[in-house]
């Protein structure tokens, strides 16, 4: 088996080895693990808890240990941000809940400590995918609520175990999305302890209180983080089938649980109603924040400059899209300014506009032009009367 791409360059002082402060950490997670023996392809003694507690702790003040923090506050907000619109636009609702104890996400991935994490890709964060979300609402309406099978086909689509529906490509009525992180999570280290692992690796070897019990330490994510869930309707006449399945999430998730070791009470989440109302402030403040930019924006027009000609430059991308004004200049503004129709005011003030525009957003073209830009300002000059 070969070693990593980056075995001649890794060393404990290699910044590969610590953890990324503002960087992806689910990445370095999976992809950078150094706890192999030197030459050997075996791992160290207690490099699986080690390589664990890099991410959970970090050296605090005085260098006392304290729990890390993981995941960019701004790029959640701006997640979950988006995710509130868009699902707010489809119809659907989200809902906001907090891990009552750990919650194992992704256990079962490859990783060389043995268990893995489910780490969102772009984010760096665990997270629970909308394949998962589903399932556990599926597997609870399943086995512990009343309801038809064609309820359950309806909205979550027919079980490929169905032979009559094996071939039927169908989707449910309702879209489940990832759940994230509304902020940086916090991580724990847990430890299972298979006391039978003779046992389990040999079917010639019997159980019995002479087995070794077998420590394996595993990541999770802590009590108390807060997780957003996102369902909407996949069309409009699917909205009844909503609240139904909002109220199974509520049971779902508080009953059987998420994740991996739900039977050992991991996976827990409770509701959080409060924290839904920040999260809708969060979505209302975004238009107030987008129509502060856009004046921001056009104040790139000079302030004695102002009137129909201005507003309709500007929305032709004058102040924040450059290369389709050009396009405009050219196709739209040199011609009207050199039509005989235009009165003289307006055609003295678009080249004014041009001119400004040209010494902010294209100054070099505005002092040396090339041949395409050369016949665009020496118009603009000669109504100025330069």
């Amino acid at each position: 088996m070969s070693l990593p791409l980056y075995n001649h360059v890794f060393h404990e002082e290699n910044s590969l080895v610590k953890t990324p402060g503002k960087g992806n950490t689910g990445l370095w997670y999976n992809k950078f693990f150094w706890g192999w023996q030197k030459g050997e392809w075996q791992l160290k003694d207690e490099a699986k808890l080690d390589w664990i507690k890099k991410v959970v702790w970090k050296k605090g003040n005085n260098d006392k240990e304290v729990t890390r923090k993981i995941g960019d506050s701004h790029l959640l907000a701006d997640s979950t941000n988006r995710i509130n619109r868009l699902v707010q636009d489809l119809g659907g609702k989200t809902r906001v809940y907090s891990t009552n104890w750990h919650l194992a996400t992704g256990l079962g991935l490859s990783h060389p400590i043995e268990n893995g994490m489910a780490w969102h890709h772009t984010l760096g964060v665990p997270y629970l995918p909308g394949s998962t979300v589903k399932g556990i609402i599926r597997t609870w309406v399943e086995q512990w609520v009343e309801h038809s099978p064609e309820d359950i086909n309806r909205i979550f689509g027919p079980c490929h175990e169905d032979k009559n529906n094996r071939d039927e490509k169908t989707v449910g009525t309702v879209i489940f999305f990832d759940a994230l992180p509304t902020q940086p999570v916090e991580l724990a280290s847990d430890i299972m302890t298979p006391h039978y692992h003779e046992y389990y690796s040999s079917t010639e070897k019997l159980p019995g209180d002479w087995s070794n019990p077998n420590p394996i330490p595993f990541l999770t994510v802590g009590a108390g983080q807060l997780f957003l869930f996102a369902i909407a309707p996949r069309k409009e006449e699917n909205t009844p089938d909503l609240d139904m399945v909002l109220q199974w999430l509520d049971e779902a998730l508080a009953m059987i649980g998420a994740g991996a070791k739900t039977a050992t009470g991991y996976g827990r989440f409770a509701r959080r109603p409060e924290q839904e109302k920040d999260a809708s402030s969060m979505e209302s403040n975004a238009e107030p924040a987008a129509a502060k930019e856009k004046v921001e924006q056009v104040s790139l027009i000079p302030k004695e400059l102002v009137g129909p000609l201005p507003e309709e430059m500007d929305k032709d991308g004058y102040s924040d899209k450059p290369d389709k004004f050009m396009e405009s200049v050219a196709t739209k503004w040199i011609k009207i300014m050199q039509a005989e129709e235009t009165p003289l005011a307006d055609r003295q003030m678009i080249a004014r506009l041009l001119k400004y525009w040209y010494q902010i957003k294209k100054p070099d073209q505005w002092q040396k032009p090339n041949k395409k830009n050369a016949v665009k300002i020496a118009a603009i000059r000669k109504i100025l009367g330069e």
